[in-house]
């Protein structure tokens, strides 16, 4: 079976680290107004057996600098500023 976890990131802050399975899937990103965050979906596993890998999400704005191994996650909009973030993990 699969279930959807949310995880939030502060745009402007550090990247953050999380643990999801193996089999996973980027389904979402959206910027939450009222709280000034970006929420970040992601289909996994629900088999407690299931193998597990850590992901270090990075957010950054058009125009920044990645590495070149970044893998993309989404991307959501601050419609009320203009700013758009993009969401990517970060090789280890």
């Amino acid at each position: 079976m699969k279930t959807v976890h949310k995880f939030v990131l502060n745009p402007h802050g550090e990247p953050r680290t999380i643990e999801i399975t193996q089999q996973h899937a980027f389904i979402y990103t959206s910027f939450m107004t009222n709280a000034k965050e970006l929420w970040v979906w992601v289909e996994v596993d629900t088999d407690p057996g299931a193998p597990r890998e850590v992901k270090k999400l990075k957010v950054t704005r058009s125009g920044d600098a990645l590495p070149t191994d970044a893998e993309y996650c989404g991307t959501a909009v601050d419609q009320y500023h203009a700013e758009a973030y993009h969401v990517y993990c970060l090789a280890d």
